[in-house]
Order: C-alpha cells, then sequence, then structure tokens
C-alpha cells in the first residue's frame, strides 16, 4: 500500500522534476542506493548460507523470507520509479 502511496506521490510532482541538474541529484543518489543495496545483498546472501548450512538445506526461518521479500520490494519500487521520473512509464 505505501509503495501505491509514494508513485502516486510521485506522479504529482513529475511536472515539478524537469530540470537536468534535479534529474542528475536523483541519478546519483540512486546510484548510492544501489551501492548500498549490493551490501546488503551481500550480507543477506552470506546469512542464507550460513542458515543453509546449520539446518542441513532447509530455509523455512521466517527472518530469511523477510530479508529477501524485503530486498526485492525494495528493487521492484525503486525501479518502477526510476522507469516513472524517466518517462517511459505512466500510471495514469
Amino acid at each position: 500500500m505505501a509503495s501505491v502511496l509514494a508513485i502516486r506521490c510521485l506522479m504529482e510532482k513529475r511536472n515539478e522534476i524537469s530540470s537536468e541538474t534535479d534529474l542528475a541529484i536523483i541519478s546519483i543518489t540512486w546510484g548510492f542506493t544501489l551501492g548500498f543495496g549490493f551490501l546488503t545483498t551481500w550480507t543477506a546472501m552470506k546469512q542464507t548460507r550460513h542458515m543453509w548450512k546449520r539446518r542441513n538445506g532447509h530455509l523455512n526461518h521466517p527472518y530469511i523470507w523477510m530479508v529477501w521479500a524485503e530486498l526485492l520490494s525494495s528493487l521492484g519500487l525503486s525501479v518502477i520509479c526510476w522507469l516513472v521520473l524517466q518517462g517511459p512509464v505512466t500510471l495514469e
């Protein structure tokens, strides 16, 4: 639900984000976010591998599922927001 509200907010403000400087700042911020996301994903991979070895091949722990669900939903939302800001996707 929050992601839909965030996208609607971006759609309303899309007309305000028009200069190249604003898009450059957004691109730099998104790059930092992807960099930190890579480090977070690396940590999640290490934790998943540790849990896999500790539980003899079973990954039925809720923590593992929640971490990966959060990573995938954050990635999906960032891609949707990027596409909305760049213009190829309109959600009207």
